[in-house]
């Protein structure tokens, strides 16, 4: 149903001509014990999944998303970034895994984070640079980023809604 969902909102792009820059994806790695635990046998009184299956849904219903993303040939030229939490080098290294399992090319964006008033550009629809930036942001590669400030606060916080629009808007400033 998700892939059905995001080829009718591509198909709304491309058919208006908006097809973005750059398309930001979220995720939480899918661990053990803190994926989907509403699903857990300790949550549903014993009736539910184990820690890890639970996990294996988070991972599934994320490999869903990347494929789909990756496949979409409206979203070839678009800059691709996958935010993750924690922010950390165990999640860094399980977004890593599962891009590498799903044949996702990918590299570190956490510079990316770290550069300030440099703005990159991207490739423009010829392959060549932009000319907004020093820096180029390539189309055929994923960037990895750690989610800015998921190590030192709560994901379930009040202002999670606020990271989300911080996180926006620093990849907006980039592209």
């Amino acid at each position: 149903h998700l892939s059905a969902s995001l080829g009718a909102i591509l198909r709304s792009w491309y058919s208006h001509a908006m097809v973005p820059n750059a398309i930001c994806i979220v995720a939480k790695c899918p661990i053990p014990g803190k994926s989907k635990t509403r699903l857990s046998a300790a949550a549903a009184g014993g009736g539910g999944l184990t820690d890890e299956g639970c996990a294996l849904i988070a991972k599934a219903m994320l490999c869903d998303v990347l494929s789909s993303i990756h496949r979409a040939e409206a979203l070839s030229s678009v800059v691709k970034f996958l935010y993750f939490a924690p922010a950390d080098d165990d999640g860094k290294q399980r977004m890593g895994l599962i891009l590498d399992e799903l044949g996702i090319f990918h590299v570190d964006g956490s510079h990316i984070l770290k550069q300030g008033d440099h703005r990159p550009g991207i490739l423009d629809n010829a392959g060549g640079p932009s000319g907004r930036g020093l820096d180029v942001l390539r189309h055929d590669k994923w960037y990895l980023c750690p989610m800015p400030d998921a190590r030192q606060s709560n994901l379930r916080s009040s202002d999670l809604g606020g990271k989300l629009a911080g996180m926006l808007d620093h990849t907006l400033s980039i592209v």
